[in-house]
């Protein structure tokens, strides 16, 4: 299957979003990436 750059865009856009979900959506008992440090 060819990726051209709209596929590609549209992939890590999608990607992106899932990474950023709040986070209340992961559980009570978890601690964003951003609150460890």
């Amino acid at each position: 299957m060819e990726t051209n750059r709209r596929t590609f865009l549209k992939t890590l856009g999608s990607l992106t979003a899932l990474s950023i979900v709040p986070r209340h959506v992961l559980g009570r008992g978890y601690i964003a990436p951003s609150d460890q440090l």
